[in-house]
């Protein structure tokens, strides 16, 4: 599964949270900050209320300050706790701005949720700046849904309903605060089809004005990792990158490229056939300056070329070096089991025996959970990090890359069956588990 990208960089009118560990992983609102050295599970957050130098308590704006100057978790917290019903919906979008740069620990969570409910009650106030903020911060503390979802959901119903239904093109800042926070969105596995769509014909109608390279690799990083729709934004973005000759992208923008356009099955000859030049010549010149995880990115890019799109593709594919180079950072991935995967194969031995764990399939490089080489049958056991959250039906779909490896698989002769999660755990008997997996491997009628 790709990482989340480098944060977008800042639009018009202000800065985004940055953080996170990815190479370009950039603070883009520039404020000082370290991270928080106090990794003592015991340690607690004294709560006294921060007063100006006047000895007065403290004012919108010195509030704001402070909290732009707060040196870790515990001081932000802090500040939180003393001045809660105080805050409003600047103060709360620059917390979350800040935490999202911080070291997150479970102890952490209870005072995060309180402000996760502050949050809600200002989400309505808040503009396309302050909203990203939030989504950015948030994702970035990967707190549990339970928790989250709600916010999330607000944060989307105002992003639409107050933020890009103002667009014009004398405003860029509300459309790419509106990529922000889809990056977020994407990053947390929150569905939320009307922000998507909202982004996406905000951002084609201006022309993708102010989107920097690193904008558009996020912008379709974001749209393929929640596995949506959007042919009008990736030919807008092919065109604008094709315009720009890729100038000023980074590895990382064209390994996040190339792979949102795999994983979304969109091809453009124009864009593919530069993306293909200035990659190859720089794998040739230094492939240091490729990390692993975009290696593996640009070989699913190839798996796609060279599995899905035929003759259109092979014109497209890196030099045999270059593309073993790739595979081997796939193949070299470290895969772990998890209990789920180990349920489920306990449960199939019983119905049928010859399926291997964790198999590497050699035309891939992929790992299959379970593989029956013989006959090419491949069961992916799919826990929560292969699906977005519930939607407003309660449905999980499956994000991007579940989707792109069910399909190259597919494409390479396998046939791939998913054993969800929540329909596995759902089974409460051994009898119907292994029901459940003998209707699953039957031969297809």
């Amino acid at each position: 599964h790709p990482l989340p990208p480098h944060p977008l960089p800042t639009p018009p009118g202000g800065g985004l949270a940055g953080g996170g560990k990815r190479p370009r992983d950039e603070s883009l609102d520039h404020s000082s900050w370290r991270r928080d050295e106090q990794q003592s599970s015991d340690a607690r957050i004294c709560v006294q209320p921060s007063r100006s130098a006047a000895g007065g308590q403290l004012n919108a704006k010195q509030l704001n300050n402070r909290i732009s100057d707060a040196s870790g978790t515990e001081e932000l917290l802090m500040l939180f706790a003393a001045h809660s019903t105080s805050l409003d919906h600047i103060h709360a979008g620059n917390l979350w701005n800040k935490l999202g740069k911080q070291n997150i620990e479970r102890r952490h969570e209870e005072q995060l949720e309180q402000l996760v409910q502050r949050t809600l009650d200002l989400v309505a106030s808040c503009e396309a700046r302050n909203l990203a903020n939030v989504a950015h911060g948030v994702a970035k503390c990967r707190l549990p849904a339970s928790v989250v979802s709600s916010l999330f959901a607000a944060v989307a119903e105002a992003a639409v309903r107050s933020g890009l239904d103002r667009f014009n093109p004398q405003n860029l800042a509300n459309t790419v605060w509106g990529a922000n926070t889809v990056w977020a969105f994407a990053t947390a596995g929150v569905a939320a089809d009307a922000l998507y769509a909202a982004v996406a014909e905000a951002a084609v109608r201006g022309g993708l004005a102010g989107f920097t390279p690193q904008a558009l690799a996020n912008t379709v990083w974001a749209f393929a990792t929640a596995g949506v729709a959007a042919d009008a934004l990736y030919a807008a973005v092919a065109e604008a990158a094709v315009r720009g000759g890729l100038a000023g992208f980074k590895p990382q923008d064209l390994s996040n490229t190339v792979w949102a356009y795999a994983t979304a099955g969109h091809y453009h000859q124009a864009l593919l056939a530069e993306c293909s030049r200035v990659i190859s010549d720089s794998l040739a010149q230094d492939p240091s300056m490729w990390s692993t995880q975009d290696r593996v990115q640009l070989h699913q890019w190839q798996l796609w070329l060279s599995l899905e799109r035929g003759a259109d593709g092979q014109q497209h594919l890196l030099s045999q070096s270059q593309r073993k180079l790739c595979c081997d950072a796939m193949q070299g991935t470290e895969v772990t089991i998890s209990r789920l995967q180990r349920s489920v194969a306990i449960a199939l031995a019983s119905v049928q025996s010859g399926f291997e764990e964790e198999y590497l399939e050699p035309r891939t490089g992929y790992s299959l959970d379970l593989a029956l080489p013989s006959t090419r049958v491949a069961i992916e056991v799919d826990g929560p990090s292969h699906f977005l959250l519930p939607d407003g039906q309660g449905v999980r779909r499956p994000n991007g890359p579940t989707l792109l490896k069910r399909r190259l698989l597919a494409a390479a002769g396998w046939r791939v069956i998913s054993v969800p999660f929540f329909e596995w755990d759902a089974l409460s008997t051994a009898s119907e588990r292994q029901t459940y997996l003998e209707m699953a491997v039957a031969p297809p009628q």
